[in-house]
């Protein structure tokens, strides 16, 4: 079905129907009839599409969410192992094809500000377009070094983050001409 002919068909049986005068010829009026069912099968190629479409969605969502629960589980098992690592003292876990190690986030540590950026002294703070102040950290954090005094009362670093970094020790071997 093209829109294009059906508008083309309308247009051309209106003008003949107009030309005379509203006088239907067979021709006419099975062309006339013709257009409910094609009006339908318009109807029901957009219905059918649509229906797909919006089942297609619905699937992709259930597909999302059911990643999502993966991903949950993934990372509680990596969480629980980094945590059995921490509370065992072990820097490393060996498998029979894997290994783990623990490993620190690299890059500069964030700060936790213990008080609000307008209660910072003045050469620890900087002041935006709107008077509004923001902390100076590269200053924070270089005073934390030095350990300034009553800095502590004013931010601490924060703890850097642990995830596990995983291996394959049999790959190892065979990459060190084991």
């Amino acid at each position: 079905m093209n829109i294009y002919i059906l508008t083309e068909e309308e247009r051309a049986l209106e003008a003949l129907l107009i030309q005379q005068e509203g006088q239907f010829t067979p021709e006419q009026s099975a062309a006339l009839e013709a257009l409910p069912k094609k009006i339908d099968g318009y109807y029901h190629v957009i219905t059918n599409h649509d229906g797909s479409a919006d089942a297609l969605e619905a699937e992709a969502q259930r597909l999302l969410d059911r990643a999502a629960a993966h991903r949950k589980v993934a990372r509680g098992a990596e969480a629980y192992l980094l945590k059995y690592c921490e509370t065992q003292g072990k820097q490393e876990l060996h498998g029979v094809l894997h290994h783990c190690h623990v490993k620190e986030a690299g890059g500069v540590l964030g700060l936790k500000l213990l008080v609000p950026a307008e209660q910072l002294p003045s050469h620890y703070r900087r002041e935006s377009l709107k008077t509004e102040y923001s902390a100076d950290q590269e200053k924070i954090r270089e005073a934390i070094q030095r350990q300034v005094e009553g800095i502590e009362k004013i931010a601490v670093l924060a703890e850097r983050k642990k995830s596990l970094a995983w291996g394959n020790p049999a790959r190892k071997k065979q990459s060190n001409g084991g």
